[in-house]
């Protein structure tokens, strides 16, 4: 792995700029076997599983269903099943088996002083350009939360903590049609008494080709986050950098909304533009 990564130059020079990056977690992940002088499957049992009794979750390998491992899946026109990576591939980076309810447990573990000091917590909770240490910011309607999401294969994890309600919400998924995100705000509202807007399954339907038209990444200069826009399996989905993905939901030809955050898009695709609204304030945006 170590050969692989060094074939590629780093995308900007130290403390100039920041990037998610599987290969950082990959290689926080050998430093730490280095350093202590076992594997990372050891340090995950005496660190974290069995300080604080989790007894569903494991380094993984291959995917076994007599552990109660699920295989993957994709929908396009019909569910189909994925392919499956080694977990020693991903490693620090993916490579550990867990269940949704041992991760509450994880997360309310850590912000309960079970796992690591109030001073390296203060340093993981510190926000610098949209992300903590292992942590990103969670906003829930002016609360203030913690969590992370995780993908690999059509799996797909997220969850988030707040901490002054003693709150932890998490969503795992083998096979993913709507967005995870969507699924975790309505959770939420659910907990917290804020209306649940239901979404609309019978929307206008939208061809790959027009929905590649909308795709890109979109720069504002009103508005701090670029906003990357795909589509995948015959649906159209925004991300705010450092955000999860929120499915686009067609209103009329060239807009679309996001009814869980408030938001409507309207695209002008023959200039590669759209306009953002959201609470009422509007944000142009040039791909």
């Amino acid at each position: 792995m170590l050969a692989i990564f060094e074939k590629f130059p780093a995308d900007f020079a130290p403390d100039s700029g920041s990037k998610y990056s599987n290969t950082g977690y990959i290689l926080l992940g050998y430093i730490m076997e280095d350093i202590t002088g076992k594997s990372y499957d050891t340090n995950l049992q005496e660190r974290i599983l069995t300080r604080i009794g989790l007894k569903n979750t494991r380094f993984g390998g291959k995917i076994d269903p007599s552990l109660g491992d699920a295989y993957s899946y994709s929908f396009s026109t019909h569910w189909e099943k994925r392919e499956e990576t080694h977990l020693s591939q991903p490693a620090g980076a993916g490579g550990i088996v867990s269940t949704p309810g041992d991760v509450n447990a994880f997360m309310n573990a850590l912000f309960n002083g079970k796992l690591v000091s109030k001073e390296s917590l203060v340093e993981m909770t510190r926000i610098v350009d949209n992300a903590g240490l292992g942590l990103a910011p969670t906003p829930f309607y002016g609360k203030k939360g913690f969590g992370h999401t995780g993908g690999l294969d059509g799996f797909e994890t997220v969850t988030a903590c707040f901490p002054a309600d003693s709150v932890v919400a998490t969503v795992f998924s083998n096979g993913v049609d709507y967005p995870l995100n969507d699924i975790l705000i309505a959770l939420l509202s659910t907990y917290y008494k804020v209306p649940v807007k239901i979404p609309d399954f019978n929307a206008l339907k939208v061809s790959p080709e027009e929905l590649e038209r909308y795709s890109g990444v979109y720069a504002s200069k009103e508005f701090p986050l670029k906003l990357t826009v795909k589509h995948a399996h015959n649906k159209l989905y925004v991300q705010p950098a450092g955000q999860p993905a929120f499915l686009l939901t067609p209103v009329k030809k060239d807009v679309f909304k996001v009814d869980a955050v408030r938001l409507v898009i309207e695209f002008r695709p023959q200039v590669g533009e759209l306009d953002a609204t959201q609470d009422g304030s509007t944000y142009h945006f040039n791909k």
